[in-house]
């Protein structure tokens, strides 16, 4: 019983910590300490009726005061983590200004015009973070490389780790969170190395990197969990075919290595059998030892990341066990492992890996459940059938966090699963194990010469499966209604059959796939996105799933644009087709992602002051009326800024005028054309610059809605108090996309807005700088 109640509780637990990803606020003070009483009357209660009275505490009551116990804690724990990381969010006074910063490089990514590295245990300006505490910081000049675990200084200049805020794409405020990223930054001057990487395993891996082994990018995957040598298309070619998580540490590999080293235990024992020397009589505490030490030292290999993490609290509960002679349910070995997890790496619920991890066991122990019969089957048709339920058990989960699954995944593991489980990881540690034997290294670097090519081989094997197979393969299912529908379609079908199944199946799949009409995909009569891209301008017309793209944001070169980061999946989740793109002008801040947009529409129109785009062109497109209002056709002695693109889009009811950068020489000359320029929603021209947005124009303009696209505490500090000024003093109502984030008006009867931070699907990480 008592082992039951503990398992109650840490179900609790469990469940309270991991809801803390869905919270949209944090409980304030006043509820922790509410919850801190509410666990402590549960406690003193439970335990006061059980040995101060004469009366049996009755089971029911054990199991629900340990669940509501479990919550309580769960709820606090969580709400006092995010309190703790939302401390560091806090204005220090450190914008604008250099710092000198310590710390241990944790990550290191080089990128064609960048090198980007993320630090632990930092010292700032001599004060010392908590260690778990980490930076970001961006080389725009990179002078030399760096490597993992080495100790590095540099002058920087930081502030609050704020990411932007869209709701398709990448959730960098969520990574941010799930990394204990608390800051980020760009490097003034010039790294300097403190102290290289000395340990163990610094020195192995530095050893596989500076040598010329084949595959050794793949090796120092497989053997030291850093991907980060992975170009971006072998990142693509890995999702596509759906073997990512072959070349992730996970508890496959571990489970590998805990086999080995029992199999070298009992090798041993033979051996020494055969020299009639005397053995233990119980080997029983040998053979855990030595599993436990091969496990631990390839998880410190691996930086101990939250899959291994996982899978060795997994082998350590099992060998506990084993040597207790005791027996728990499997149910209980998973919520044990959920919740041992959470208490060592608690911010990993905010990841992907720790559901990805769980989800696989979970999915094997409902297997072995479900399915116990084939158990009696040739070892090879328990591999395949395990292999399909793994395949078609984590595709809800899979979509559901990382936005696609693979259709190539089942065929493909079924090949290479065994291939990697039983000669790639194992040559990869006998390489290892060699390598560092002093006389044996040779034979080592030999054994890990030959994994390399066999990976090499295997790669290019999966290029071309690739090639051939994979267009359309690729599953979109990032929408969380139908990936909860998933999840509930396998919940049922696995379950022994019972009466209604079928239509309980049906209604429960209907009610799930009501979530996927989200409020940011309803089609009302047409709609103006304005995307958070920071200091640049992307704005997104939409009407019967058709859309107007003007400007695409800023690009950086390597696949680093917002038309792929941002827009490419919000056109993607809300199903709408782009059909015509227009440019305000060619500053890379409004048309840095046209690179981009051509390489993915190749055919699509493209409007530009220099194409196309001219004052007096109009025409029709979803019953909206598309007028250019400038510049004019000569316009080539305009500056840049004034020969802007200027759009005025809308019907009878709303219109939405889109000005660029146009300054107020601009400004004049449209006033003087007496051209209609009133609008409902204006894009502040130039940023809300005070160069822009004279008194005469606005006032001609008479918006209800003005929007400032501008990056959070720009340099150029836009925008302008004044500019500001001007409008409030019309009653315009402000939108600062720095602080709201993505912003969508519906321009219906009357014009409603949504802001992704203040919005319904915001999260209480996003909303840290909505104010």
């Amino acid at each position: 019983m008592n082992g039951r109640i503990i398992g109650i509780a840490a179900t609790g637990y469990c469940c309270a910590t991991v809801s803390a990803r869905w919270w949209p606020s944090l409980p304030s003070i006043v509820w922790q300490c509410c919850l801190l009483l509410t666990t402590g009357i549960i406690l003193i209660a439970c335990f006061g009726r059980h040995y101060y009275t004469s009366n049996r505490t009755p089971k029911s009551w054990w199991y629900c005061s340990a669940m509501l116990a479990g919550l309580c804690t769960g709820s606090l724990w969580a709400a006092s983590l995010g309190q703790s990381y939302l401390t560091w969010q806090q204005l220090d006074g450190e914008i604008q200004q250099d710092v000198i910063i310590e710390g241990r490089i944790t990550r290191y990514q080089v990128y064609p015009d960048l090198q980007r590295l993320i630090l632990d245990n930092v010292v700032q300006d001599g004060h010392s973070w908590p260690a778990s505490r980490q930076i970001l910081l961006n080389d725009y000049r990179p002078d030399r490389r760096f490597k993992r675990g080495q100790w590095i200084t540099g002058q920087v200049r930081i502030r609050p780790a704020r990411a932007l805020a869209n709701p398709a794409g990448f959730d960098a405020q969520q990574w941010y969170v799930s990394q204990q990223i608390v800051k980020t930054g760009y490097v003034r001057h010039a790294l300097q190395l403190i102290e290289p990487d000395l340990s163990l395993r610094g020195r192995l891996q530095m050893r596989l990197i500076t040598s010329l082994m084949p595959g050794k990018k793949w090796l120092n995957a497989l053997l030291f969990g850093d991907r980060e040598q992975f170009s971006k298309a072998d990142w693509g070619l890995l999702q596509r075919t759906g073997t990512a998580h072959l070349f992730a540490i996970s508890g496959l590999h571990l489970m590998i290595v805990a086999a080995l080293s029992l199999l070298l235990v009992r090798a041993v024992v033979l051996l020494v059998a055969t020299t009639r020397l005397p053995l233990l009589a119980n080997f029983r505490p040998v053979s855990v030892i030595v599993m436990l030490s091969c496990c631990g030292f390839y998880g410190y290999l691996a930086h101990w990341q939250v899959a291994v993490v996982r899978a060795f609290i997994m082998v350590a509960i099992g060998a506990a066990l084993f040597l207790l002679a005791r027996r728990i349910s499997r149910m209980q070995v998973l919520i044990f492992t959920l919740a041992l997890n959470i208490a060592l790496t608690p911010f990993a619920v905010y990841g992907s890996a720790l559901y990805l991890s769980i989800g696989a066991v979970g999915i094997i122990l409902l297997y072995y459940w479900r399915w116990q019969l084939l158990v009696r089957k040739p070892v090879w048709i328990q591999c395949i059938a395990l292999q399909f339920a793994l395949t078609i058990g984590m595709m809800p989960l899979v979509g559901g966090l990382l936005g696609q699954v693979s259709l190539l995944s089942p065929f493909i593991n079924i090949l290479l699963v065994p291939v990697m489980s039983m000669l790639i990881v194992p040559g990869c540690m006998l390489g290892l194990l060699l390598s560092v034997m002093g006389p044996l290294q040779p034979f080592g670097d030999a054994v890990l010469n030959t994994t390399g090519r066999l990976l090499e081989w295997i790669m290019v094997l999966l290029a071309g499966i690739d090639e051939r197979y994979a267009s359309g393969t690729a599953l979109p299912l990032g929408d969380p209604g139908y990936a909860l529908a998933g999840v509930v379609v396998i919940c049922l079908a696995v379950l022994p059959v019972f009466y209604g199944q079928r239509r309980l199946l049906l209604v429960a799949v209907l009610a799930s796939s009501q979530l996927s009409s989200d409020v940011l995909w309803s089609n009302t009569p047409w709609q103006v996105h304005f995307f958070d891209v920071g200091q640049g301008s992307a704005t997104l017309i939409t009407r019967n799933h058709e859309a107007l793209l003007i400007d695409t944001g800023a690009g950086y070169g390597a696949g680093n644009n917002y038309v792929e980061r941002v827009i490419e999946p919000f056109l993607q989740a809300g199903g709408y087709t782009l059909k015509q793109v227009y440019l305000s002008h060619l500053d890379n801040d409004h048309a840095g992602g046209l690179p981009a947009l051509q390489r993915l529409y190749p055919a699509l129109p493209v409007f530009t002051p220099h194409n196309g785009c001219t004052q007096g062109q109009q025409h029709q497109w979803q019953a909206l009326q598309i007028r250019v209002l400038w510049p004019p056709a000569d316009s080539q002695r305009l500056s840049e800024n004034d020969r802007s693109c200027v759009l005025l889009i809308g019907d009878d009811k709303h219109k939405v005028l889109l000005p660029g950068d146009i300054e107020q020489h601009a400004e004049s000359a449209l006033l003087a054309g007496k051209q209609a320029l009133r609008a409902s929603v204006l894009l502040a021209p130039h940023h809300g610059s005070n160069t822009s947005s004279s008194a005469q124009f606005i006032a001609r303009v008479d918006p209800q809605y003005v929007v400032y696209s501008q990056g959070w505490l720009n340099r150029w500090g836009f925008p302008d108090e004044r500019v500001r000024a001007r409008y409030q003093h019309l009653n315009a109502s402000e939108i600062l996309i720095s602080k709201s984030g993505y912003v969508r008006l519906s321009m219906g009867r009357v014009i409603s807005t949504e802001r992704f931070r203040n919005g319904k699907n915001a999260k209480w990480f996003h909303k840290t700088f909505s104010n």
